[in-house]
């Protein structure tokens, strides 16, 4: 499965393979992607949206393959920043 992550205004295209992972892994995935600086200036994400930054809340304890993500889904990684 192909989930599409959305951090600090970059997409970042993450194959999940089976979807074993937790829903958290996408973020991390993604933050290790995210410049130099691994995105640590962003801190520690807070929420993980589906579809658009308002959309469904996930659990990011969830595995992937049990949440409800799809195969090209989208997935906002929310930080403390956006609720500032």
């Amino acid at each position: 499965m192909l989930v599409y992550v959305h951090l600090d205004g970059a997409t970042y295209p993450v194959e999940t393979g089976t979807g074993v992972q937790a829903v958290r892994w996408l973020a991390n995935v993604a933050m290790a992607r995210h410049g130099g600086d691994r995105g640590a200036r962003l801190g520690e994400p807070v929420e993980m949206r589906m579809e658009t930054v308002d959309g469904p809340h996930l659990d990011a304890s969830e595995a992937i393959m049990a949440s409800q993500l799809h195969d090209e889904a989208h997935v906002w990684v929310l930080f403390a920043s956006h609720f500032d």
